[in-house]
């Protein structure tokens, strides 16, 4: 999700881009945060989307290799914006 946030400029870094007033992102990230809840641990949307229960530990994992992603692509930005 913060990917997606990340992305929005090549030319800004995260915190520039989330102090930028935008509602529309904002409605987005939120909508995706409340789909994604209910899809993983709401039962019958996990029977509809045959999904067995995300333990909290998968969860942390999953969370932390968003955030590694993240800087990843923030230290890209920053060796883009250094080279230019």
């Amino acid at each position: 999700m913060l990917l997606i946030v990340t992305n929005l400029s090549w030319s800004q870094n995260l915190i520039k881009i989330v102090k930028e007033k935008n509602n529309a992102l904002w409605f987005v990230l939120a909508g995706t945060i409340i789909a994604l809840g209910l899809v993983l641990y709401a039962p019958f949307l996990r029977r509809i989307f045959h999904l067995s229960f995300l333990p909290m530990d998968d969860l942390l994992i999953a969370l932390a290799c968003g955030i590694i992603s993240l800087l990843w692509f923030e230290g890209l930005k920053a060796l883009n914006r250094k080279n230019k």
